[in-house]
């Protein structure tokens, strides 16, 4: 092959690719973070309407964005319902344990028995836990691919008890629109 200054036309022509790659994966980075804080407003319009005990349950929704680089689905953008909204009260309640504050979220004074945790068996920050799952998951393989869920256990004891659709809706509208599209805790 010609060679022009010690480099081959072939490993000019693999910078080149490598360069291009480099452009499109910084412009898609970059269109993701743009478009997934309005998923996540949809996401939050989707679930707005259920009572909020610590406030953990809608500020636990989260959406992740992935995409393969260097051969690994690697996160690249995130919005979690916490970066939106006001913080939780205080930790999610364990099974059992019963709610110890004066307010629920949103202000909501505590009258009579206050609230008795239905599920779980440990306190944790929703914000945190999501930030941790996110990290910690990819989706498998594809050229840009998403993951949405809650990172609290009361948001799946919702969707089965109350028959809540907290994110089963917002998921299937958004693969409606082509996208790739995995729930946390369903395939």
């Amino acid at each position: 092959m010609a060679s022009q200054g010690g480099t081959t036309l072939l490993e000019q022509f693999q910078e080149m690719l490598r360069r291009n790659r480099s452009k499109l994966q910084a412009k898609t980075i970059a269109a993701v973070n743009g478009m997934i804080p309005d998923w996540m407003g949809m996401l939050i319009d989707t679930v707005a309407g259920f009572e909020n005990v610590t406030g953990n349950t809608i500020t636990g929704f989260f959406v992740g964005a992935y995409i393969p680089i260097n051969g690994k689905m690697t996160l690249v953008g995130t919005a979690i319902s916490g970066d939106f909204m006001a913080e939780p009260t205080r930790p999610w309640l364990k099974k059992g344990e019963v709610y110890n504050r004066p307010y629920y979220y949103g202000g909501v004074p505590v009258y009579g028995k206050p609230y008795v945790g239905k599920t779980g068996d440990r306190n944790e920050d929703s914000y945190d836990e999501a930030m941790r799952f996110l990290q910690s998951h990819a989706p498998s393989h594809a050229p840009l691919a998403f993951l949405v869920g809650n990172s609290v256990d009361y948001a799946s004891y919702l969707e089965v008890h109350n028959k809540a659709n907290l994110i089963t809706k917002f998921a299937d509208d958004r693969k409606a629109e082509g996208w790739i599209v995995k729930m946390h805790g369903k395939n």
